[in-house]
């Protein structure tokens, strides 16, 4: 319904204030939106330029791996528990392809790279082709799939790479279109290759973007708007965008 609130007096402005800051907290929180200072709303209203992550920002976090069949079922399987302990969207489309429940114990997460543990006393990563030494695997598949995102698997000596499709978010076109009526421009900043985000960003008529970004890099681009005095608002998923957005 409609509130109307009188304010007569500053000390009724005083109040009227973070009452409306409270309300407002209050129905972001139920729709799933949580600010982390109070003062969040008002800056909110400030913000000239836009930033976006893609996987699993822009895109639907779901992914489907497109060359499951090309590797081995036991290697297979043993990348899905690893890719169980990362945050990553190509990493779960693995997990979800695999079909396995119990992850891996003591994985650690290389932010911007990947994942590692132990089976034994060899060593597993899932992640990045660099950080798995699978670069000319991944040449490979995207030679055959350009707009393909990639995630590499080593066990050993052994290295696999997963190929999967990202879908556009359905309300992702409209939300960028809303945003430039309003007169607010808008980036791309991913980590993923760069034929992955260019398809992106055509296809949501996004002009400005980087391609092969660290989260170091997301946060070096921040602060270059920053220091031009520009009111920024990164958008992202996932602990790649969290320096950026802190």
């Amino acid at each position: 319904g409609l509130v109307l609130l009188v304010i007569g007096c500053p000390c009724a402005l005083g109040l009227a204030i973070p009452a409306v800051q409270t309300i407002v907290s209050g129905a972001l929180f139920r729709s799933g939106v949580l600010l982390n200072s109070g003062d969040a709303i008002e800056r909110l209203a400030e913000v000239d330029r836009v930033v976006f992550d893609k996987t699993g920002t822009l895109t639907l976090p779901e992914l489907d791996v497109s060359n499951a069949g090309e590797i081995p079922t036991t290697e297979f399987a043993l990348a899905g528990r690893l890719a169980l302990a990362s945050h990553h969207p190509v990493a779960a489309a693995v997990a979800r392809a695999a079909r396995v429940k119990k992850p891996l114990a003591g994985v650690e997460e290389v932010a911007g790279q990947g994942v590692r543990g132990f089976v034994g006393e060899v060593e597993v990563r899932l992640g990045r082709p660099s950080f798995c030494g699978a670069d000319r695997l991944a040449d490979d598949i995207l030679c055959r799939d350009p707009e393909a995102s990639v995630v590499a698997f080593r066990y050993g000596d052994a290295c696999h790479v997963f190929a999967a499709r990202q879908r556009l978010r359905p309300d992702a076109a409209a939300t960028i279109s809303a945003l430039r009526r309003s007169g607010i421009e808008v980036e791309i900043l991913s980590g993923d290759r760069e034929p992955a985000v260019r398809y992106a960003a055509r296809s949501l008529d996004v002009h400005e973007w980087r391609a092969g970004v660290t989260p170091a890099d997301k946060i070096a681009r921040i602060d270059e708007l920053k220091q031009r005095g520009v009111k920024v608002m990164m958008v992202g998923d996932g602990i790649n965008d969290a320096p950026a957005m802190a």
